[in-house]
């Protein structure tokens, strides 16, 4: 995929492959699923954490 994109910015993609079409998700995805957003800013930004 980043291969392909022409502005050459990073691309972030996350697929649940046990997640259903149910009426809500988990806590517990949702937090993983902010940690993997927070996770992609931080390196992409370059961000220190120290």
């Amino acid at each position: 995929m980043q291969a392909a994109n022409p502005d050459g910015n990073p691309v972030l993609i996350r697929i649940e492959t046990r997640a259903g079409h149910g009426a809500g998700k988990p806590t517990s995805k949702t937090i993983e699923e902010y940690a993997d957003i927070y996770a992609f800013l931080a390196k992409t930004l370059k961000v220190d954490v120290k």
